[in-house]
């Protein structure tokens, strides 16, 4: 462990009172042990600093004390010895100098925490508004495709032929008399497609409800989600929570 450097005190007279002057040289000198020509030209022409070192606060306040009774005014500096310390040693001290303030980042965290509560907030909005805005459409209809882009359409189809469903579009492959791989490669890309983008609307639709439970418009799309995912056990469940909404007239 590095030496720890010793610390002294000054105490220096900056106002003299005139009147009180003999006694506080007499008083100086006789405390000080202080030659008495040199303390009386010292105190005759402040500031003076008086030529002794205090190793502690106590001796300090004691002095300053006995000159202030005096109607005078002192001043006392701390100082600190550093002779002792090895300048050219490359080992680090004992940890006193100051720990880098935690406050940059609990600031940074927070900021985190504040984009990503915005985050959440911003979805919420969005989903809310790309819902329809009927609550009280047919719970028996047919619902809507996936708001994603179809898939490109392959060579053999007109670029009318991307809205057919699946159906269709296992009809169409027939009719173009393809090979049983090719066949099944289209058929398993459109199910895939199709598949993934119901996924996808549940996700969604789940998030909103997480965000607001009450979301009418969330409950049913998710019901219908259900249904034409053939998820039966899943869609009563929601088209029970669904008619515990009040009827909301059109």
């Amino acid at each position: 462990m590095s030496p720890t450097p010793s610390n002294y005190y000054s105490v220096q007279v900056t106002k003299v009172n005139p009147y009180h002057l003999d006694i506080l040289t007499i008083q100086l000198e006789s405390e000080l042990q202080l030659p008495p020509k040199e303390l009386r030209e010292g105190l005759e022409h402040p500031p003076y600093l008086l030529p002794i070192e205090f190793d502690s606060l106590a001796q300090v306040r004691q002095i300053c004390r006995k000159i202030k009774n005096h109607g005078c005014k002192v001043a006392v500096e701390q100082h600190y010895d550093f002779d002792s310390l090895d300048i050219d040693s490359d080992t680090e001290g004992d940890g006193s100098e100051p720990s880098p303030s935690p406050w940059p980042d609990r600031l940074w965290r927070w900021m985190r925490w504040l984009i990503a509560a915005l985050i959440i907030v911003a979805v919420g909005v969005g989903s809310w508004l790309l819902l329809p805005d009927d609550p009280q459409e047919d719970s028996t209809a047919q619902p809507q495709s996936s708001p994603r882009a179809p898939p490109q359409p392959p060579p053999f189809l007109s670029q009318s032929d991307t809205d057919l469903s699946l159906s269709e579009l296992f009809t169409r492959i027939d009719e173009q008399q393809l090979s049983i791989t090719e066949r099944q490669n289209y058929s398993e890309h459109y199910q895939h497609q199709a598949e993934e983008s119901m996924q996808q609307m549940v996700g969604f639709l789940t998030f909103a409800i997480a965000f607001n439970p009450n979301n009418y418009r969330a409950w049913k799309k998710l019901h219908h989600t259900y249904l034409t995912m053939g998820m039966s056990v899943k869609a009563d469940e929601a088209d029970e929570i669904v008619s515990r909404f009040p009827v909301v007239p059109e």
